[in-house]
């Protein structure tokens, strides 16, 4: 069960969640009374579905602060399982503002949603699949996803992850990693010493060629990032905010994660001695 740190944000947009017709009913929230022997006069004065949910939240953090996890993710569940969620389900959905309210709350403590229901750790990028044997690597996949409501800081630490798979490959494949080459150079240098193509395939091959220009497709890619970090990430200090929001940006992390990946693995088959 994920663990849950009970916030005044995060109780206020959950319960506002069980305001109105259809949403979660009365005799739920007198289940999540009995199943914590909270005392019926918590609410007392309540006038409302959601105002009775807030005096719970706030009676179990005072009192039984133990319980908060369990509590808020059966509440999460129900929510959940009634459709009181979901965009397709018209009659019952809370609405795109309570829900972005309530996911947004959940991610700044990295929990999101799962299809079932339950609360579990956000991998909003691809990053999780990332082989992470080296600790410096799994560093700038921890900034990464900790990242994932930000578009600047997503496409700085995407940059920087790119930055450091590039120079471990340098370094693991025997070459010394120059401190003054820039990105661009960094990333053409490893690329010479570890080529994506794979070896067993014949270039001038219909599959040879689709996949050269799939790894061609990555290098535009990667160089797209550091162009993307100077435009609109962290590190140079705006007058202004970002252009965009997190759908692209997050896009843009995934993508580089796929190169990463690929050239962590075959660093990996390298070592191992595999072709």
């Amino acid at each position: 069960m994920a663990t849950v740190k009970l916030t005044h944000p995060l109780a206020s947009s959950l319960a506002q969640c069980f305001y109105g017709y259809g949403r979660p009913t009365g005799a739920a929230i007198d289940r999540y009374f009995k199943r914590l022997q909270a005392p019926w006069d918590v609410a007392e004065g309540a006038s409302n579905k959601e105002e009775r949910v807030e005096a719970l939240l706030a009676w179990v953090g005072n009192n039984c602060p133990d319980r908060i996890s369990e509590t808020v993710n059966w509440m999460v569940y129900d929510l959940h399982r009634g459709g009181h969620l979901d965009p397709g389900q018209d009659e019952v959905y809370v609405g795109n503002s309570m829900a972005r309210n309530l996911t947004a709350q959940l991610a700044k403590q990295g929990l999101q949603v799962g299809d079932d229901g339950e609360l579990r750790e956000i991998t909003p990028l691809a990053a999780g699949s990332l082989p992470a044997s080296r600790s410096h690597v799994r560093a700038e996949i921890s900034r990464l996803q900790r990242s994932h409501e930000d578009p600047a800081a997503l496409l700085g630490h995407t940059k920087d992850l790119l930055e450091t798979v590039a120079k471990t490959v340098i370094h693991e494949t025997g070459g010394a990693v120059d401190d003054r080459l820039d990105y661009p150079q960094l990333l053409r240098k490893a690329r010479e010493v570890l080529p994506l193509m794979p070896t067993d395939l014949e270039p001038a091959s219909r599959a040879g060629k689709a996949m050269e220009r799939f790894i061609n497709g990555l290098w535009t890619m990667a160089n797209s990032v550091n162009e993307l970090r100077n435009a609109a990430g962290t590190g140079h200090g705006r007058l202004t905010t970002g252009p965009f929001g997190t759908a692209h940006p997050r896009a843009v992390a995934d993508a580089a994660v796929a190169l990463a990946r690929l050239w962590l693995e075959l660093l990996d088959q390298q070592a191992e001695g595999e072709p």
